[in-house]
């Protein structure tokens, strides 16, 4: 008996001659049944696993699209930051670029100042270091960029002086300061003692009538009298010393 995959119990039943065909039959159209079941069940794996391996595929290729996307995004995060960077360098370098040229040109001024005073004084001098914790260093730098400047009775500057006017022009421009114009009135400001005695500290003499600023090294500038010059004394050299006070 010739059996399809087609073949019906119906047609067994009819095309057998006898029984053993028939049972032949049957058996044949078990086994053509069989396979069929099975060729179905392996199409449904096959078709099962290569779902599967799609799905797998599709969610790799999410992944690396995810993975490329994170790539990108670092990419424009270091990009922004490396562009910060260098706007913050750029500005730096200019920064330190601006402070060399006020140091070179501030540098240049006191070099001006400096051969100024010196055409005015007929005698080398140096200028001292103001210790640390000098209350008013920049009184001391003015008073030195009088030196050579003449003495007027009365005048406050800025191209002549009497001595109580020189120290109240000092600490006006050098510390910002208004201090009493007398001499005597400086007098009263606060006392130190000689051995506490600092850079521009006032320094009285003959009863506080003549008045002077501390610059260091037992030196002080005083602006003396008629027909002299702003310049610098030794201390120790004064025996008429009266004291000192402090702004």
């Amino acid at each position: 008996m010739y059996v399809t995959r087609q073949t019906k119990f119906v047609d067994v039943v009819v095309s057998a001659g006898n029984f053993n065909d028939f049972l032949v039959g049957l058996d044949l159209v078990k086994r053509v049944g069989a396979k069929d079941a099975n060729l179905v069940s392996n199409v449904k794996a096959a078709r099962a696993a290569l779902v599967a391996e799609r799905q797998e595929l599709a969610d790799r290729k999410a992944q690396q699209e995810q993975a490329k996307q994170q790539m990108a995004d670092s990419k424009a995060t270091v990009e922004a930051a490396l562009g910060q960077a260098k706007g913050k360098l750029a500005s730096v370098e200019q920064q330190i670029r601006e402070a060399m040229a006020r140091q070179l040109a501030e540098a240049a001024a006191a070099r001006s100042r400096s051969g100024a005073v010196a055409s005015r004084v007929p005698y080398p001098y140096v200028r001292n270091t103001m210790p640390p914790g000098t209350p008013h260093p920049g009184v001391v730098n003015v008073a030195y960029d009088q030196l050579g400047k003449p003495y007027v009775w009365g005048a406050t500057g800025p191209n002549s002086f009497d001595c109580s006017g020189l120290t109240t022009y000092c600490y006006r421009v050098g510390a910002n300061m208004e201090i009493p114009r007398s001499s005597y009135d400086q007098a009263n400001l606060p006392s130190v003692s000689i051995s506490q005695i600092q850079p521009g500290d006032i320094v009285g003499f003959h009863g506080w009538g003549h008045v002077g600023m501390y610059i260091g090294n037992d030196q002080f500038i005083q602006a003396p009298r008629t027909g002299d010059v702003v310049k610098i004394t030794q201390l120790s050299s004064r025996g008429d010393f009266a004291g000192a006070t402090r702004p």
